[in-house]
């Protein structure tokens, strides 16, 4: 809100900055209330332009990057961080994010990473193997109606 508001007093009209806009999140380890976060910012950040600044309504979607938390995970069984990039990288997606970074689950290890951090595919396990690509808001309920 304060980058836009300077910009509105540098001169600079709404509907010719604001669809360069984005926003980074980190997604961590609490499931629903992280994807309530994201949802929470999707709503409300379009809702609060639209009174306040009026700009297109093609602008007001809020688009987003989420990186998952290095603070969940632990030195203690490492292989554990896969299950919880997992679910913060879900979570990210159920929440509506745009893209997704997931930290690498041995990044709380001293050591270096195995080869096998290098190869676990996260991302398009959650993509392709779950289901949750195939509708536009999969916590929204069904995407056609059924008598």
């Amino acid at each position: 809100m304060a980058y836009v508001e300077a910009s509105i007093k540098a001169g600079l009209k709404v509907d010719e900055f604001a669809p360069r806009l984005s926003f980074f999140f980190d997604s961590h380890i609490d499931f629903f209330e992280e994807i309530a976060k994201f949802r929470a910012a999707r709503r409300s950040g379009p809702n609060h332009a639209r009174q306040i600044w009026r700009p297109r309504p093609e602008i007001l979607m809020l688009r987003f990057h989420t990186q998952t938390a290095g603070v969940s995970l632990t030195r203690q069984q490492v292989e554990n961080n896969v299950t919880r990039t997992a679910y913060e990288a879900m979570a990210a997606v159920l929440g509506g994010t745009n893209s997704c970074t997931r930290t690498r689950w041995t990044r709380s290890s001293p050591c270096r990473p195995s080869g096998g951090a290098d190869r676990l595919r996260t991302q398009q396990v959650l993509a392709h193997e779950t289901g949750v690509t195939n509708t536009i808001d999969p916590l929204g309920g069904p995407t056609s109606s059924s008598s």
